[in-house]
């Protein structure tokens, strides 16, 4: 069976996924990119699915048997006794590990005998011989580099890195594909470039560590992060790519691109302090001495660290300081604490000082995301409310929680743009143009998200005011613009990872009404089809309430009438037959209608893909979970999609679901 990664669709025959692809599944963009069939990589557009298809899941597709590393069985280091099925990503990222190591590897390319135990000569001799073969077939990253006239001659020689060597990401798919892509191809590129545009080795290193810890990169964003590196270290030919730069539409992008890391990257400092720490890293390792800073150079590294925390979160944890904390004392040894256990706790406590200081400094400058938070109680205002009392902030994984307007914007300009896009939407789905939709509704982001964290505004005045937020294209892309995930994909990949361990929980059930809840379920769920994936979804989703003990039929419904009217401030209502819904078990319903405070906002056809709908709508209309059922959503929140505030410690019961399953 071929079952589709974005609904509950299934089919027999691949050629007919493919087809329900092009007609269902149609706006294909980089926020809603098309799964390949077999594997997790993914597409913006149908005909980069169709070439990927052709070129990367065929018997022959790169497999010569003059090379030893390939057999029946897939890829097989010939260096150990590494074994994986054939990918051009994973054989590069094992060969690079050997490399790292110093240890000779030979080129996996077809009738090349290239051998090399060095990193860089390694991936020098890939990008000027086989640069047809790694041009994905998802797109090629463009950085547009315009030279003097006296460069010409120079420049004709390197004819073969092609216009796109390092840049678009309009059609990139999976985020760690294109930072592993992007690593390729820019050290190739500069390591050739170096020598006429004077681009120094470590302005070379920081633009690709720059890149590689950047999340879903746009264009635009590409070429910020290359021009701020370049122009730092002064290399010539930059006013170019700044002007590129400054014409291109990067605001449309939200603020943060990029959850917390795991591992946090400590910034670049001024460059007296980067001569100290050096200097002192160096007298460490020679004797062991720590150095000890004077307030102003100790100030210098608060504010930088401080900064670049606050880029990726504005209230980071106790913990995730910490991280921060402990990853610079690792960098920059010299600067760990002599009387301290950790040799970074006295680190962490000037962070969290410093960074309460920063967001009161930048609440004053108007950032929203801190500035919604002021005005509390004070001397200057002593009527207002407590200072710690309803503080806005992300407290279910969100990225962007209240993004500050787009560069040039204002309330009014973003206004006409909602009126546009209202007008627009209220065509026939024929006549609209659904790009121009979709450039309103990113460019008019932080009006929304601002409208609705800001001042809660009853559902039936947000479907009048933004209703291509109730599409499902537009609700996805919403999801992703705030936590930096594509919804439906994660969400159908891990439940169809955990699907056959719930189930297996499911069936241990023996005892009480728990148990006899569950009995049923497991009989309905019997005498469905097997090999149908939809049932096996329903079937684990429909058990997570009995199993975690909560009290779903408040919101989960069904109905024998579709005119029946449907109470709930969040609910999901099957309408079914009689006969078809055994166990409350919602397999094959007629629709399932999405409710939010006693109306219907959206319909579906499949109960899973409704009740990931209602989820992208709790996070795009910042709802709160239902009360009877939070642990439930929280399982889909934490477990299913990885989006967890760790300021928050998990039930007991959520947290040894997790064990079990993890």
């Amino acid at each position: 069976m071929w079952n589709c990664k974005l609904c509950s669709f299934s089919t027999a025959i691949k050629v007919m996924l493919l087809k329900h692809y092009r007609l269902n599944h149609s706006q294909y963009s980089t926020i809603s990119p098309l799964p390949c069939l077999y594997n997790t990589c993914t597409f913006s557009t149908f005909n980069s699915l169709k070439i990927h298809l052709s070129r990367i899941h065929t018997a022959t597709q790169r497999k010569d048997s003059s090379y030893p590393a390939f057999n029946e069985y897939g890829f097989c280091c010939p260096v150990c006794n590494f074994k994986q099925p054939f990918t051009e990503r994973q054989v590069f990222i094992h060969l690079r590990g050997h490399l790292k190591r110093k240890e000779t590897v030979l080129c996996p390319f077809k009738d090349c005998n290239f051998k090399t135990n060095v990193y860089s000569t390694f991936n020098a001799h890939k990008c000027r011989d086989h640069q047809s073969s790694t041009n994905y077939d998802e797109g090629i990253v463009q950085c547009v580099m315009n030279v003097d006239q006296k460069d010409e001659m120079q420049l004709e020689s390197l004819e073969s890195l092609h216009e796109n060597e390092v840049a678009s990401t309009s059609s990139i798919g999976r985020p760690e594909d294109l930072k592993e892509q992007l690593q390729y191809n820019l050290a190739g590129f500069f390591l050739k470039m170096q020598s006429i545009l004077h681009v120094s080795q470590r302005a070379t290193q920081e633009i690709i560590e720059h890149i590689d810890h950047l999340f879903l990169l746009s264009e635009p964003l590409i070429r910020k992060s290359v021009v701020d590196v370049l122009q730092k270290h002064n290399c010539p030919y930059t006013d170019e790519l700044v002007g590129e730069t400054d014409s291109t539409d990067s605001t449309d992008t939200p603020e943060r691109i990029s959850r917390w890391p795991e591992v946090f990257i400590v910034p670049i400092f001024s460059y007296e302090m980067e001569h100290v720490l050096r200097e002192g890293n160096a007298a460490y390792e020679k004797d062991g001495t720590v150095i000890r800073l004077p307030r102003d150079q100790k100030h210098n590294i608060l504010e930088t660290m401080g900064e670049e925390i606050f880029r990726l979160k504005a209230y980071p944890s106790s913990t995730q300081i910490g991280k921060a904390a402990e990853a610079l004392v690792r960098k920059h040894p010299c600067l760990k604490e002599r009387n301290s256990d950790t040799g970074w706790e006295g680190w962490k406590n000037s962070l969290r000082h410093k960074i309460g200081n920063q967001r009161k400094k930048f609440a004053k400058a108007g950032i929203k995301d801190v500035a919604v938070n002021s005005g509390k109680h004070s001397r200057t205002n002593p009527e207002g409310a407590a200072p710690r009392a309803n503080i806005k902030r992300p407290r279910r994984g969100e990225v962007n929680f209240l993004p500050s307007y787009p560069s040039g914007e204002t309330r009014e300009s973003l206004e006409t743009r909602r009126v546009e896009m209202v007008e627009e939407f209220q065509k026939t789905s024929g006549e609209r143009a659904i790009p121009l939709i979709h450039q309103h509704m990113m460019r008019t982001f932080a009006l929304r998200r601002e409208e609705i964290i800001t001042t809660s505004p009853p559902v039936s005045e947000l479907k009048e005011r933004w209703p291509a937020l109730f599409c499902e294209t537009q609700l996805y892309c919403e999801f992703h613009r705030i936590t930096n995930q594509h919804l439906p994909h994660v969400f159908y990949a891990a439940l169809d990872e955990y699907a056959p361990k719930l189930i297996g929980l499911y069936k241990k059930k023996k005892t009480g009404r728990v148990g006899e809840k569950m009995d049923q379920l497991m009989l309905a769920y019997e005498k469905q089809d097997k090999n149908d994936i939809h049932a096996t979804r329903t079937t684990a989703l429909a058990g997570l309430p009995i199993y975690l003990k909560e009290d779903s039929s408040g919101i989960f419904k069904t109905c024998k009438d579709e005119m029946e009217f449907h109470e709930g401030a969040v609910a999901l209502v099957a309408d079914v037959d009689e006969e078809e819904a055994p166990a409350g078990v919602l397999f094959s319903p007629r629709q399932v209608f999405i409710v939010l405070e006693d109306q219907v906002v959206m319909t579906h056809h499949s109960w899973t893909d409704a009740l990931v709908c209602l989820f992208g709508l709790i996070y795009a209309l910042h709802l709160s979970y239902p009360v009877k059922c939070i642990s439930f959503f929280e399982f889909i929140q934490v477990v299913l999609l990885k989006l967890n505030d760790e300021r928050k410690q998990l039930k007991p019961k959520l947290q040894t679901l997790k064990n079990e399953l993890v």
